[in-house]
């Protein structure tokens, strides 16, 4: 079962194009790492699956649910965590967690919320009002009040910001947990690699409001994984298949290959024995930055 099903999706503000024919799916349990750089379209499509964007045309469906129809339904599936929020500052935090459990009609005991607290790691004793957190205190408190409905799904934009690395590997442990033992599916957007690589199952690279890339995190990096543009754009790549050389995908006059058991160079030999053809090789075995790197850099080139 698909926790996200997007087809065709289509989003403009005025003449500017911001999401183009956008496809995507997230398996239900996934971690999924939403990458791109600022005005990829990352914002304005967690805006689209939370029912708090419309957009032109295409399908947007979460638990099989359509997020235009069903939006009460869907309010107590899913919740998310945006990267600046304000919270009620004249609240103190368990002030704050009520107020939150009683709009979802959630448990609101004292025992409950001052469990949540300590699981995002703030004190449940601490009566100070939120106008006097730190940066990285209200981004825990977010954090709680996006777990208070218990939510099948989790949206999360840039959730460790301003997090020492103590905070952030707490937040990092509590979500691995909060999917392993609740089998939450999480939407992660962030521009920190190491959370995606400690975090995500399955990463998707946004550009210019087109998914560049998806794939498996543990395909994604490390791994022997070459692109190479064709001289002919309109060579049959399945040519490249071979024992040590595997096909992925093929986009304009770019293929993608996998390359195992065998030096690169070799497997290189192997395609111009096949008789295909290229300008240039481009290795994607160095880390997820540069994955990220060469499909962000391609898109303006």
């Amino acid at each position: 079962m698909y926790a996200i099903t997007i087809e065709n999706l289509q989003k403009s503000y005025g003449d500017k194009l911001v999401l183009n024919a956008l496809n995507m799916r997230i398996k239900t349990g996934d971690i999924y790492g939403l990458l791109g750089p600022n005005g990829a379209g990352k914002s304005t499509l967690m805006g689209i699956i939370l029912g708090l964007i419309s957009f032109q045309s295409g399908i947007v469906k979460i638990f099989d649910f359509d997020v235009t129809e069903a939006k009460k339904k869907l309010s107590r599936k899913i919740n998310a965590l945006p990267e600046f929020f304000t919270p009620y500052g004249w609240m103190n935090a368990m002030e704050y967690l009520h107020f939150f459990a009683q709009l979802y009609e959630r448990n609101s005991d004292k025992i409950t919320l001052e469990r949540l607290l300590e699981d995002v790691g703030l004190d449940s004793n601490d009566c100070r009002p939120i106008d006097m957190y730190s940066q990285g205190m209200r981004k825990r408190l977010g954090l709680a009040r996006a777990l208070i409905n218990e939510p099948k799904l989790l949206i999360l934009d840039e959730p460790t910001n301003g997090l020492d690395p103590k905070g952030r590997r707490e937040i990092h442990d509590l979500l691995i947990d909060l999917n392993r033992k609740k089998h939450t599916t999480i939407l992660l957007s962030t521009h920190i690699l190491d959370d995606v690589e400690r975090l995500c199952s399955r990463i998707g690279i946004l550009y210019h409001g087109q998914l560049r890339y998806e794939d498996e995190l543990n395909r994604a990096a490390p791994f022997s994984r070459y692109r190479f543009e064709l001289v002919n754009p309109a060579t049959d790549p399945l040519k490249c298949n071979s024992e040590h050389l595997h096909f992925i995908r093929k986009q304009d006059r770019w293929i993608e290959c996998d390359i195992e058991g065998i030096a690169p160079y070799k497997a290189m030999e192997k395609l111009w024995t096949n008789g295909i053809r290229f300008n240039q090789a481009v290795a994607l075995s160095g880390s997820l930055e540069h994955l990220y790197f060469t499909y962000t850099r391609e898109a303006t080139e």
